[in-house]
Order: structure tokens, then sequence, then C-alpha cells
């Protein structure tokens, strides 16, 4: 602790006790005052007297419910309470309780604060620029982001606004992707078309071919069959040479 923190602290110390002393030698004491209690010892006693009673506590709490006619002692405690602090000596009593403690509330108010700004001034002061530095951060942060934000936001607006001649131009694409495809595949189609007229005509070709082949070798063999029978009939050689040579004509006429 430096020494202007000790002298200050010293001052205000001096200063509490002064006023403190002050105001308890001319406002003092906190409750009612020995002088008032001397003078007014009997009425004082009776008014505790009557405040402590429960009919009384019971007709202070709910008033609307007592019927204060049917009940002559409580009607009586209370104008008696009621002559009492009506009374301009107690009414001067408690407006000099009620300053006392109003000055002191304030006279220990304004120590405290004294004390506060005159020991926490730096650290508040501190704690204060920090707070601060941090909502400037808080700030910056957030028009950062609603800048960006708003960037965002252009270049969205910006592809919704294009977004019809990107459809658009999807479509054509798509359609002429299509046409490109269904004229490929009509194309092979065709191809595919074409060689399977071309394996059928060369198939059937080979069919007829084959029946031709078989049909001739059918009627060489029933030609054969012909010559060997008409061999065995005939018996002399003359006759066989005869028969042999019309069936080789025959043949070669037939082939």
């Amino acid at each position: 602790m430096n020494a202007t923190t000790k002298r200050f602290l010293i001052l205000l110390a001096c200063t509490a006790l002064v006023g403190w002393i002050s105001v308890n030698w001319l406002l003092g004491p906190p409750g009612l005052s020995s002088a008032y209690l001397a003078s007014h010892s009997v009425d004082h006693e009776r008014y505790l007297e009557a405040i402590k009673n429960d009919a009384y506590k019971h007709y202070v709490q709910r008033p609307h419910l007592v019927n204060l006619d049917e009940n002559p002692e409580l009607k009586q405690r209370v104008a008696l309470v009621a002559a009492y602090t009506d009374g301009k000596a107690f009414q001067a009593e408690q407006h000099r309780i009620h300053l006392y403690s109003l000055f002191f509330e304030i006279f220990n108010a304004t120590i405290v604060v004294v004390l506060v700004l005159r020991l926490a001034k730096a650290p508040l002061l501190q704690y204060l620029d920090v707070q601060i530095e941090e909502l400037r951060d808080k700030i910056n942060k957030a028009a950062r982001s609603r800048k960006s934000a708003l960037g965002r936001r252009g270049i969205a607006e910006e592809k919704i606004a294009h977004i019809d001649d990107e459809e658009m131009k999807l479509n054509a694409n798509t359609e002429t992707r299509m046409e490109r495809e269904l004229a490929d595949l009509a194309e092979a189609s065709h191809y595919s078309f074409g060689l399977h007229e071309r394996e059928l005509s060369e198939r059937k070709k080979a069919e007829a071919h084959k029946a031709e082949l078989a049909l001739k070798h059918r009627l060489v063999y029933d030609a054969i069959d012909l010559l060997i029978k008409q061999v065995q009939e005939e018996e002399s050689a003359e006759g066989h040479d005869a028969l042999i040579h019309q069936f080789t004509h025959d043949l070669e006429a037939r082939s």
C-alpha cells in the first residue's frame, strides 16, 4: 500500500468517525430517547401493552373482519394506540428517528462509494475497457458475418435469376443428347436388321443347296438301284454295257 492510499484511508476513517459521532450527538439515539421515555413512560407502557395484545394483532392484520362495537375492550385499545401515535411528542420522536436512519443510510452509502471509487477505480476502468473491447469485437464480428451473409445472399439471388437460363440450357443439351442416342440406336438397329437379313438369306441359300444335294443324292441312289435291277434282269454282256452306257449318259445329262 503506498503512502497516498494510506493517507486517503486515514482521512476517510476520520471523516466517517466524525460523521457518526456528530449524528449520534445531534439526532441519536436510533430508538426512543431517554428524555422521551422519562416524560411519557406511563403512556408508552400502555401503548406497548396494547399492541402486544393478540386481539389487537388480529385486528391490525384484518380490521374489516372485526366489529369494534361488539368488543369494547379491543375498541378501547385501538383508541389508545391511535391517540398515542397521533400525539405531537411521539410524531416528533418518530421524525427524529427517521432522520437519524436516513442520514446513516446516505452517509454510509457515500463512504462506500468513495472508497470503491478511490481504490477500485483503476481495476473497474480496466474491467470496463475489457468489456468495451469485447463488445467492439462482437460488433465487428457481427458486421463481418452480416457482410458475408449479404455476399452469399447476392450469389444465391444471382443463381436464382439465372436458373431459368440454366434449366433451358440443360433441357436443350438433354434433348440433343437424346436425339443423338436415338439416332445411334436407330443406326445400330438398322445395321443389326440388315445383318440379320443377310444371315437369313445365306441360311436359306445353304438350306436350299443342302436340299438340292440331298435330292441329287437321292436321284443318283434311285438310278443306281434301278440300274442294278435292270442288270440283274439282263443276262447278256452287250445288254449290260448298253444299260451302263445309258445310265452314264442320263447321269451326265441330269448333272
